[in-house]
């Protein structure tokens, strides 16, 4: 490996590590964001209409009040309650719409599925949202510092162009993948598929694995696991970036190690007939 790809590679892992996390986590903020402003709105609703309630019954309670001129407050105050209620109305709407959104993610071909603009679930849908976002994010360095350097050695770039798309797209799929899970086991109400393995079991994958593609993963786990404990010290490279090679090596092994979880978890559901009744 020259100095150029090793200059290039080292500054695509340092794109993936800092925008992954960052892009995923700005995303996440904003959604939610959005859900708590929604949230906000409807809570800050009921009281209004609670309290439109309380002053509409202290008004019809009170006797000595019965014989003043109060009819136009009183109207006011049901006018007032009408558009409350009308408001209410439209933010549960928009309640159930966006739950209704949430579970129908996975089947939607929209643009938030393919840019995976949905709320990560848990630590590993972040962990494979943040390898995606960090994967686009190093294409366009990538294609910026091919127009901005003549110089640049285009097959090498172009090659690794290509192993970044193709790495891209599987990103998504994992991604998708794990999404899917999580949305089949909510809907059926059933456990995580994968809780009968112990935790050994499923950190290190021994497992069998359900398919040919799914031999590939477990090959592709155990091929990053090794690289991250064995490989061997690089010395013009600092101690930090030698931690940081490491940590990205075992990132990625936890990658492959969410696919086949993943993997394993819908076959173990098309085995199960009852659950996907229940699905359906």
């Amino acid at each position: 490996m020259g100095p150029s790809q090793s200059n290039l590679l080292t500054n695509i892992a340092t794109v993936v590590g800092i925008c992954g996390p960052l892009l995923t986590a700005g995303k996440s903020v904003f959604l939610f964001a959005k859900d708590h402003s929604l949230d906000r709105k409807r809570r800050k609703t009921i009281e209004e209409i609670s309290e439109c309630l309380n002053r509409l019954h202290l008004l019809e309670a009170s006797s000595s009040t019965r014989d003043l001129q109060l009819q136009p407050y009183r109207l006011q105050i049901a006018s007032d309650l009408q558009v409350l209620l009308a408001d209410l109305s439209t933010e549960r709407e928009k309640t159930l719409l966006r739950d209704v959104r949430r579970e129908q993610e996975q089947e939607s071909l929209g643009i938030r599925t393919w840019l995976l603009l949905y709320r990560p679930d848990g630590l590993n849908g972040w962990l494979t949202q943040s390898f995606f976002f960090g994967t686009c994010a190093a294409l366009v360095f990538i294609l910026t510092k091919m127009f901005r350097e003549r110089s640049i050695d285009l097959s090498e770039v172009f090659s690794t162009i290509v192993i970044m798309v193709i790495w891209l797209f599987y990103a998504r799929s994992v991604s998708l993948r794990h999404k899917h899970i999580g949305i089949v086991t909510r809907r059926a109400g059933i456990d995580d598929p994968n809780s009968d393995l112990h935790w050994v079991r499923r950190a290190l994958l021994l497992f069998k694995p359900t398919s040919v593609s799914a031999f590939i993963v477990h090959c592709f786990f155990y091929l990053f696991a090794f690289d991250a404990v064995a490989l061997p010290v690089q010395e013009p490279i600092s101690t930090l970036w030698n931690v940081m090679m490491r940590v990205g090596l075992l990132l990625t092994a936890k990658m492959f190690q969410v696919d086949a979880l993943s993997r394993r978890a819908l076959k173990m559901i098309s085995d199960a007939p009852a659950a996907v009744a229940r699905v359906g």
